[in-house]
């Protein structure tokens, strides 16, 4: 269908009424904008409070929104000159769902055009917010240097706009946040991200730490993994625990904004608790993870089953960790058929590849482990 969108473009454009061409358009975009913006405050993609009743459901808005997607996106490029404003409009809301669907050369796409949109507008702020909703896309489509390049243009911008009026300080600090996911040095993510916490707190009205106006959970959740990687384990945990608690609270108020930030958290936390030797919460918190990734990727599998393949193996690892391998084989056993299914490779899946290490070879179920796991559960029954 989105050939059918160029088609319509380009047999407008050889029409000489500008009047005739333009209300067709426009209605076209303003019914793209408006439907929009109902499926997406019904899925509640983003934490802003838009009205918007035209789906009774949210598997009819995911439904729409699949049919339309291809449609969509060519709308954006094919319209971004002669309806900038709304173009952008479709862009800042389009760009979120086609990340968790991992259309990332569409979320591309969408974003190089609303940034050509943009530039008909005259606006700083509007510029550097899709500079940094773009770098994010880039990032996730592996493209990480073109990512860093434009969030760092971004962050150009609205420093300068911060340094004219302290509100936009906020937004400096969501690119930040950014930034320091993007940064292939852990040592420069560590800086970056730190200076993305003391704006977010900063920031935050009445010490009420959950407003999605700031994105202090993802600056903490980024802290984390910098730390990681530079082999900090114990420092990264407790920066992870704030970030989760933060977006447990958003998870509560505006759930499909957050929920998936907040499963993603669970399973980090996870990770850095078995790092750091405390097993058994590991496991309570990988748990719950799984959970959440399951209850989301049933209604939602183009968003969320790819995490929940990477939450069963590590919850796998936590088990093999405390002992329980007969659950970390059932885990193991499920993450790799997902994977199948995905057509992921899992040789190149980290904890797939790592749980499969960790796991005793299956030839020992006859041998020492499965004598050990039998007087286990001999012990438990008396």
């Amino acid at each position: 269908m989105h050939d059918l969108i160029r088609l319509y473009a380009a047999e407008l454009a050889e029409q000489d009424d500008v009047g005739v061409v333009a209300e067709p358009v426009e209605r076209l975009l303003e019914h793209y904008e408006t439907t929009l913006a109902a499926a997406t405050t019904l899925l509640k993609d983003s934490p802003e409070d838009q009205s918007g009743g035209r789906f009774q459901s949210r598997g009819e808005a995911l439904d729409w929104l699949r049919a339309e997607r291809a449609n969509l996106t060519a709308a954006t490029e094919a319209f971004s000159e002669s309806h900038p404003e709304i173009v952008v409009g479709i862009a800042f809301r389009l760009s979120r769902r086609l990340r968790l669907w991992r259309y990332f050369d569409d979320g591309v796409t969408v974003g190089k055009a609303a940034l050509a949109a943009a530039a008909h507008l005259g606006s700083v702020w509007i510029v550097a917010g899709l500079e940094n909703n773009l770098g994010v896309t880039l990032n996730l489509a592996g493209r990480k240097a073109e990512a860093v390049a434009v969030t760092q243009e971004a962050i150009r911008r609205f420093r300068a706009l911060a340094e004219e009026e302290s509100e936009f300080e906020s937004d400096l600090g969501r690119a930040l946040a950014n930034l320091a996911n993007q940064e292939s040095d852990p040592e420069k993510c560590r800086v970056v991200a730190e200076e993305a916490i003391t704006i977010g707190r900063r920031w935050t009205k009445d010490g009420d730490l959950t407003d999605p106006g700031v994105e202090l959970a993802g600056a903490l959740h980024n802290l984390s993994l910098a730390l990681t990687d530079l082999g900090r384990h114990a420092d990264g945990v407790a920066p992870a625990r704030e970030a989760l608690e933060i977006r447990r609270q958003q998870a509560l108020s505006a759930p499909g904004a957050f929920e998936k930030d907040f499963a993603d958290l669970l399973i980090h936390l996870s990770t850095q608790l078995l790092a750091t030797g405390h097993l058994e919460e590991a496991v309570v918190q990988a748990k719950e993870g799984v959970e959440v990734f399951r209850r989301l990727a049933a209604e939602d599998p183009v968003t969320h089953e790819h995490a929940l393949c990477d939450a069963l193996a590590r919850l796998g690892l936590a088990f093999v960790a405390v002992g329980h391998t007969e659950e970390a084989r059932e885990l193991h056993a499920q993450a790799m058929a997902l994977a199948a299914r995905l057509g992921e490779n899992t040789e190149e899946t980290a904890a797939l590849t790592e749980i499969t290490r960790a796991l005793p070879p299956a030839a020992e179920r006859g041998g020492l482990w499965h004598r050990i796991a039998k007087m286990r559960r001999g012990r438990r029954s008396t």
